[in-house]
């Protein structure tokens, strides 16, 4: 579980790195923002499921945590281009 849950958090993470080209990028956002959906619910089944060991799923965290922040930060106009 645990390589699992760091592999889908580095693709979320890589995904709009690899795609940054205009053309592509809103896709790269949308498949970046579904594989964080499916790393938070992977880590909820976890943690509810082994308790204490499962906390060892959140390693991936700040990989998948990258983009959505910096989204919410640009819509909320935080970083400024």
């Amino acid at each position: 579980m645990l390589l699992l849950s760091v592999a889908i958090a580095a693709a979320s993470c890589v995904g709009p790195l690899i795609f940054a080209d205009e053309s592509q990028f809103g896709w790269a956002v949308y498949a970046s923002l579904l594989l964080a959906l499916v790393w938070a619910c992977i880590a909820v089944v976890s943690i509810i499921r082994y308790k204490a060991r499962g906390l060892w799923i959140l390693c991936g965290l700040p990989l998948i945590a990258t983009w959505p922040i910096f989204y919410v930060l640009l819509a909320l106009g935080g970083i400024r281009k």
